[in-house]
């Protein structure tokens, strides 16, 4: 059988994974965003506003400030968008219209 046609049943076929296996990966997608969520901003502080090591760990303390924050309920992410989009102009498009900000 050609590596194609394997493909192609391979895809049409249903995955079965247990219970244990899909909190696994939900658990590994969970930490994958984690990931990406904290260090793609330290990149570009580092990177294009020059931030070192003092001005980073602020960040982070503050960033950590508002996680807590946002787990207790003390604002949500409407919260966050309607401060931003009244005192700055700035807004996240979602959905069908293009990924950026409004301003």
């Amino acid at each position: 059988m050609n590596h194609k046609k394997l493909k192609r049943q391979l895809h049409n076929k249903p995955i079965t994974m247990t219970a244990k296996e899909v909190e696994k990966l939900k658990q590994e997608l969970t930490n994958n965003a984690v990931e990406i969520v904290n260090l793609i901003p330290l990149l570009i502080l580092r990177d294009k506003f020059g931030f070192g090591k003092v001005r980073l760990s602020r960040y982070l303390e503050y960033y950590s400030e508002a996680i807590e924050d946002f787990n207790n309920d003390r604002f949500d992410l409407q919260d966050i968008e309607q401060m931003l989009l009244e005192e700055v102009k700035i807004g996240i498009w979602r959905d069908n219209e293009s990924k950026g900000v409004e301003g």
